[in-house]
């Protein structure tokens, strides 16, 4: 049975020392007597996570990843479907290039149907580990019929429990999980409805099971790469034994530096475990230092988290990952940015906002809005290319324009509003509407519609009309209620569907406007304090 409980029983000597010092010592120094120190030899792992495709992030890791003695990912380093296929290519070869070890098979990896996942990763020298996901084989004929006839696959050939490497002398098995939610993440359910996953409770025993094996053969450092999101994987921490580090992915969660409790936990059998999860969209990787007494038990560890774009582009690098790229050419020049909000759910994003001016533009609607979470990296002063854009907009989601009904557009965003108490859908980015939202309680408390020379008319968010519509743009995963927004759900009444994205409406938008761009556009999403009933700004405070 899984337990939630933990028992400090190991004195954290980090508690005591500086924030400023990431040094987390978690056992009081035996002597201090330098010849009687017991031996001990210290792991530098490097690691990533969900960096979803980000090959101009990706290229500013492999010089700094090679200093390390092992490289793993927790995941999700692939995004997108067969359309993507370039993008993954260059994906596929950043791993090999970045000497990535071993990594689990994440949702995003399997975003594309199973002949493509096979083909993009037959030269993969990263190990796939997955201890809890498998396809389960069919009668042998029938497999083969399928393999003949279909995109199915022996998507198993790609799999391993576990792998043992060697660090420093030192045996290390690592083992790898995905994300027990996989049946709920798939972007293609029906491509892998052959395959199963385990739950919580029977992942750890598989995760078990293979450290006990690892165990008789003498292995005393153990690794586990999961993909099962940072609570759960503290539930994992403490609920097995011998697993001295957790590489996390899945939730999105930075987490920095050691904190006892929270990703410094103790195991089962009384032992401490590390957690590390490096957030998403390759903005962070991560350096663990762990220091190991000659028994393989953690007895210090450091825990560095470090934006990638500390570290510049490598012409070498860029041109390797973005050879398979078709038509990648300079689009325009960005002469200013205001940065992203710290949190994009609940503030307003003016880069964002321009990806909202850009399809109401190109698509010539009155509306246009798109989901907080869609934008995965940053517009950046200087030349901008088609791949700066692919990168910002990555998923391969279609354009919609349809008539929308104001009672149905009034629902959609006081379903949003409620993401500053729920914190999830988040917020929508809009172009052609302003709209003010309560801050203590997420109440739409009004919106207007914007036209093209800036006159604002109200919309009765009170009492909206159920036959009065309003022609909008939004992507395929909006107009198909995502993210729990049923009243969006307008499969079947669209108005038009295009085969693009974001990106292309993006750098059409740029190159129509001929000039250097500047992105600053805010002021259409309002947070008002309750009981001050004023603007506090367009930030979330």
């Amino acid at each position: 049975m899984i337990t939630n409980n933990f028992s400090n029983n190991i004195r954290f000597r980090a508690a005591a020392q500086p924030a400023a010092n990431r040094q987390s010592s978690v056992t009081q120094k035996p002597q201090t007597n330098e010849q009687s120190k017991p031996a001990t030899t210290t792991f530098n792992i490097g690691y990533i996570n969900d960096f979803h495709g980000q090959l101009t992030k990706m290229e500013r890791t492999i010089l700094p990843l090679q200093s390390c003695d092992i490289r793993l990912s927790g995941g999700d380093n692939f995004l997108g479907d067969e359309k993507n296929i370039h993008l993954n290519k260059g994906v596929a070869k950043y791993m090999n290039l970045a000497n990535i070890n071993a990594s689990p098979v994440g949702n995003h990896e399997l975003d594309m149907d199973q002949k493509t996942f096979m083909n993009l990763t037959k030269d993969l020298k990263t190990k796939l580990v997955d201890v809890n996901y498998r396809q389960v084989i069919p009668d042998p004929k029938e497999a083969e019929r399928l393999y003949r006839e279909t995109n199915k696959a022996p998507i198993n050939d790609r799999f391993i429990n576990s792998i043992v490497t060697e660090i420093k002398g030192k045996k290390v098995g690592i083992i790898g999980v995905s994300p027990i939610d996989m049946n709920d993440r798939y972007t293609h359910a029906d491509y892998y409805d052959d395959c199963k996953v385990d739950n919580l409770e029977d992942t750890i025993k598989g995760v078990q099971e293979e450290q006990k094996k690892m165990e008789k053969d003498g292995i005393k450092h153990v690794i586990l790469l999961s993909h099962m999101g940072y609570k759960n994987d503290q539930i994992a921490a403490k609920n097995l034994s011998g697993v001295d580090v957790i590489i996390g992915g899945h939730s999105h969660n930075l987490v920095k530096d050691i904190t006892p409790g929270e990703n410094l936990l103790t195991s089962k059998s009384g032992e401490p475990v590390v957690i590390t999860n490096g957030g998403k969209d390759g903005d962070y990787f991560g350096m663990l230092n762990v220091e190991f007494d000659d028994n393989g038990i953690i007895k210090s560890v450091q825990n560095n988290i470090i934006p990638t774009k500390k570290y510049g582009r490598n012409l070498i690098y860029q041109k390797l990952l973005e050879a398979d790229m078709p038509n990648n050419e300079e689009v325009g020049y960005i002469q200013s940015v205001l940065p992203e909000p710290e949190n994009k759910l609940t503030q307003e994003n003016p880069q964002a906002n321009f990806v909202a001016d850009a399809m109401k533009n190109e698509l010539g609607v009155e509306i246009a809005f798109l989901n907080s979470a869609n934008l995965r990296s940053t517009f950046e002063p200087g030349t901008f290319t088609r791949l700066d854009a692919k990168m910002i907009s990555p998923f391969h989601n279609e354009m919609v324009i349809a008539n929308v009904t104001e009672k149905d557009l009034v629902d959609a965003f006081k379903f949003t509003a409620k993401t500053l108490v729920n914190s999830r859908p988040g917020l929508f980015a809009v172009s052609g509407v302003k709209y003010t939202v309560r801050k203590s309680d997420g109440e739409l408390l009004s919106m207007t519609k914007v036209d093209n020379d800036g006159k604002e008319t109200p919309i009765n968010i009170k009492n909206p009309s159920t036959t009065k519509t309003y022609r909008i743009a939004a992507d395929s995963f909006v107009m198909r209620g995502g993210d729990k927004v049923s009243s969006l759900n307008y499969v079947g009444r669209e108005e038009k569907i295009f085969d693009f994205d974001k990106d292309k409406l993006v750098c059409d938008y740029i190159k129509h406007q001929n000039k250097p761009i500047v992105i600053n556009q805010t002021g259409r999403v309002n947070i008002v304090d309750k009981k001050k009933n004023y603007i506090v700004g367009n930030y979330f405070e």
